[in-house]
């Protein structure tokens, strides 16, 4: 099996959950006492693996690894009757595993913490979360039978702020200075609202009164490029013309969050120069490219840092080429346990 690049696993809070799909393992397990067996005899504080000579808890690496084989055994139960898919499964836990504890490292290392009001906010959403059960008995057996306790759920529920923190700490001055900077005028087109999906994807006949529309804008698009060149005041004509509601600031980005043809033609232009007419899905744009301003910059959310890595090919290599450093120097020492893990053991 083809182990997940580290990025998601950091990035993503990848298989384990659950904000707005409720438990999900509940819908796969069936309700029988947790743990692993050996036959019918189950085993009692299970020895599976150490990393870093921390033992991991069964109940973390029981939820990581149903969550990797349920929903594949329930699309295609004899998948990992091959051992070469079960053993590239058990990497994958076993890496989660390592993320996992590296990641505790790192926030204790860096001092990273919930404020007060983000230690409100996970409450908060743990309350949503039990608001979706009819009672708090169903609550409770759903937790159950998925391996979890409502501090296991309360952690990842965290972890969804945490880990952007994290992100910022290791690679938001790269992120930063990754950012370019833009103003733009939009003349957006025109679409053909009578069309359907299947005339669209047909050999129809021309829209000549629309096409004729569109470039009445394009040309309007043209000659503001022209005033824009000339020194007119470039927010004077967003203000009159533009159909985006853009930001007072403009946009900061990094590759991968604006459509190629905007990002390719802000990237061609020097800092206070101003484009051509650049055509995109969205219309006609006039764009006007600035230099970064160190104090936004410097307050990018980290939830935004965590966006632009995921969006990012370049800066996503990054961070997997520092984690992949960071998990090399862990120590796995497996546990007397380990070998008795199958699919079947585990319930």
């Amino acid at each position: 099996m083809k182990k997940k690049p580290l990025i998601l696993v950091i990035v993503a809070v990848v298989l384990l959950v659950l904000i707005g799909g409720s438990i999900l393992l509940a819908n796969f397990l069936k309700p029988t006492e947790a743990g692993l067996y050996d036959g019918d005899k189950k085993i009692e504080n299970p020895d599976i693996l150490s990393i870093d000579g921390e033992q991991v808890d069964f109940a973390d690496f029981r939820y990581a690894f149903l969550g990797m084989t349920q929903q594949v055994v329930a699309a295609e139960p004899e998948f990992f009757e091959d051992e070469e898919n079960f053993d590239g499964m058990m990497e994958s836990v076993e890496d989660f595993m390592k993320m996992e504890i590296l990641t505790a490292k790192l926030y204790k290392e860096y001092s990273i913490a919930l404020t007060d009001e983000e230690l409100a906010s996970v409450d908060f959403s743990l309350q949503q979360e039990r608001a979706k059960y009819a009672s708090e008995g169903d609550y409770q057996k759903a937790l159950n039978i998925s391996g979890l306790t409502e501090e296991m759920l309360k952690d990842m529920i965290a972890e969804q702020i945490l880990q952007p923190k994290l992100l910022d700490v290791l690679l938001g001055d790269e992120v930063r200075d990754a950012n370019i900077r833009a103003k733009h005028i939009l003349i957006k087109k025109e679409e053909d609202k009578s069309a359907t999906e299947s005339d669209s994807n047909s050999n129809s006949e021309p829209n000549v009164a629309l096409d004729l529309l569109n470039a009445e804008h394009r040309k309007l698009a043209e000659e503001l490029a022209v005033r824009a060149k000339d020194g007119e005041d470039f927010d004077a004509l967003v203000e009159e013309y533009s159909q985006d509601g853009m930001p007072e600031e403009g946009y900061y980005f990094v590759e991968g969050e604006m459509v190629e043809e905007f990002y390719t033609a802000t990237m061609d232009l020097d800092i206070d120069e101003v484009s051509g007419v650049v055509e995109t899905d969205f219309g006609y744009h006039v764009i006007l490219r600035l230099e970064p301003d160190d104090e936004h910059l410097a307050a990018l959310p980290a939830t935004t840092i965590n966006q632009q890595v995921v969006i990012n090919p370049d800066l996503s290599q990054m961070l997997n080429d520092i984690f992949e450093e960071m998990l090399e120097e862990l120590e796995v020492s497996y546990g007397v346990d380990y070998d008795k893990v199958t699919i079947d053991s585990i319930k």
